[in-house]
């Protein structure tokens, strides 16, 4: 297993959230704020909007287990953007997504199954705040999970 399969795994789960908006794998980043705020334009029930997901890495914390085996805890933040609008109570729209990514994550059984990986955290938001893209004010939340591997080596 490896970093890489885990993110696929999370990624999966995230994208599979009812009306998500755009999902990416990794952090998006370009230099101009309009071609940022294209990457998580939507429709959903006929309102264009910005909301979307990505996942990132937060590195790992890892240990020595046994010869020939080490423990690799890897963290990764969901990080979700959803275009306020007071009117609509969007905020309200904005924790009932963080909501769902994080009952998904926690009843994914890709991510606990006890085998692939020894242990996987319940997920849980960090960061739910507003935030201005260039000049479009979004909810923002960081949602946070810790996926543990045991990976093996050869010894020399």
């Amino acid at each position: 297993m490896s970093e890489a399969t885990a993110r696929a795994a999370i990624d999966t789960v995230v994208s599979g959230v009812t009306n998500i908006g755009k999902a990416y794998s990794y952090e998006r980043f370009v230099n101009d704020w309009s071609d940022y705020l294209d990457l998580f334009k939507v429709t959903i029930s006929s309102v264009a909007q910005i909301r979307g997901s990505t996942v990132g890495y937060d590195g790992q914390a890892a240990e020595i287990n046994a010869v020939g085996s080490v423990i690799r805890t890897h963290r990764f933040i969901v990080r979700s953007r959803l275009r306020l609008q007071d009117s609509s109570a969007s905020e309200k729209t904005a924790s009932a997504l963080c909501e769902a990514i994080c009952d998904a994550l926690d009843a994914a059984s890709s991510l606990h199954d006890g085998t692939t990986y020894v242990k996987t955290s319940a997920a849980s938001i960090g960061v739910f705040e507003h935030r201005l893209y260039g000049s479009v004010l979004c909810h923002y939340s960081e949602i946070n999970l810790e996926v543990t591997e045991n990976t093996t080596y050869a010894t020399t």
